[in-house]
């Protein structure tokens, strides 16, 4: 290979890995984004069903006391 092949090959494989490096980091921040936002909605939900749960309970254990 000539020189300036070698040079343009070299530049070439900076500007991609750079590329691959960009495009990585911003799916991986998107995704952290992404995931913080659900966070919350997902334990908001869950103390939900917690506390349907325990009325539940509360309505079976009456249920029971009264037969």
């Amino acid at each position: 290979m000539h020189p300036e092949n070698e040079h343009l090959t070299h530049a070439w494989n900076i500007l991609i890995g750079f590329l691959i490096y960009e495009i990585k980091d911003a799916y991986l921040s998107h995704i952290r984004h992404v995931r913080s936002n659900s966070v919350p909605h997902i334990l908001e939900g869950y103390r939900l069903d917690f506390r349907k749960g325990s009325k539940s309970r509360e309505s079976f254990e009456d249920d029971s006391i009264a037969e």
